[in-house]
């Protein structure tokens, strides 16, 4: 999976393995929880602003990362 949401969306997505680094553009039309593969969570960045912790999950063991959108465009940026 690279990525899942809850409701309808749009996005594209560039991972990096080898630099551990995930970068996408999702569209959402509504509110809604967005999941997607990444290598890495230990800096998360939403429209350019870095998540604290509780902000969102990250299960190392699957490398997902979820996080709640509000409706529009979002820039996810996960290292």
């Amino acid at each position: 999976m690279l990525l899942q949401a809850s409701s309808s969306f749009s996005a594209a997505a560039d991972l990096d393995i080898a630099a551990q680094t995930l970068k996408a553009t999702v569209i959402v039309n509504a509110a809604t929880t967005v999941s997607l593969h990444a290598v890495s969570a230990t800096q998360v960045k939403l429209d350019g602003t870095i998540l604290s912790g509780g902000s969102y999950t990250y299960n190392a063991a699957t490398k997902v990362l979820s996080l709640s959108l509000t409706a529009g465009s979002h820039a996810i940026e996960a290292q």
